[in-house]
């Protein structure tokens, strides 16, 4: 690549270094997403592209780590029917699996036309999309609110149990 372009790259990474987003510690996942919590995620500060990246890597590894977690429940069910609720090696180590997992949830995205649009590239728009068609076979939910219905991506809206429209006056 012409020394520009690297220069340019180079730039923009030291920009993104320094956006609070970014530590040495990171936050677990699991810490975000746990049973009675609820976890509000304030990212008005941040670029618009860069709110889509946080959001796409979020839900994909939520996703991840329920499905995981959605594995081990099942085959535990199996394994306990067939031990006849014996504890065993395999059926702790399950145990172990899914307490260390991530369980049943919603994610609510409100202003979700700016997640989600109709038209447009953004970092959340495919996780979304995936976390619609795929998220209910593993325990996931989720809820969106917009002032701009018509903004939102078709597959969100044609995907959706229940829509509640109104006109605010």
């Amino acid at each position: 690549y012409p020394s520009q372009v690297r220069e340019a790259v180079r730039r923009r990474l030291k920009s993104v270094e320094r956006i609070p987003v970014f530590s040495s510690q990171g936050t677990e996942v699991k810490d975000l997403f746990r049973e009675g919590q609820v976890t509000v995620l304030l990212l008005r500060d941040l670029d618009s592209l860069l709110r889509g990246v946080v959001i796409g890597i979020l839900i994909r590894r939520i996703m991840a780590l329920r499905g995981v977690t959605a594995e081990g429940e099942k085959r535990l069910e199996i394994k306990l029917r067939e031990s006849k609720q014996q504890e065993t090696d395999e059926v702790r180590k399950l145990k172990n699996t899914i307490q260390g997992g991530i369980p049943r949830g919603w994610i609510l995205i409100d202003e979700a036309h700016n997640y989600i649009p109709q038209v447009g590239i953004i970092g959340s728009k495919a996780p979304i999309k995936k976390y619609v068609n795929e998220g209910r076979n593993i325990g996931l939910s989720l809820a969106v609110t917009t002032q701009q219905p018509s903004g939102l991506d078709a597959a969100i809206r044609r995907n959706a149990d229940v829509l509640i429209v109104h006109r605010i006056t």
